[in-house]
């Protein structure tokens, strides 16, 4: 989990980096929380999926499709 440089109760966890094609992903959303702030979460009141490049000057093109939460 890594810090967010703008916010003390924000993280981020990298699942992708650098690469193109297609991906599927699948996390523990509890055991996520718990790593990341040490408790168990209470209500799921967002969710965040993010891309950036303005590090590198580069461009994303990005779709998601599919998404589930259960």
């Amino acid at each position: 989990m890594l810090n967010s440089p703008y916010s003390t109760g924000l993280k981020s966890k990298i699942l992708q980096t650098a690469q193109t094609g297609n991906f599927t992903e699948n996390v523990n959303l509890d055991r996520d929380f718990v790593r990341a702030f040490g408790d168990m979460p209470k209500v799921l009141v967002g969710l965040a999926v993010t891309a950036d490049s303005d590090d590198t000057d580069g461009k994303i093109l990005a779709a998601i499709q599919d998404l589930q939460i259960r």
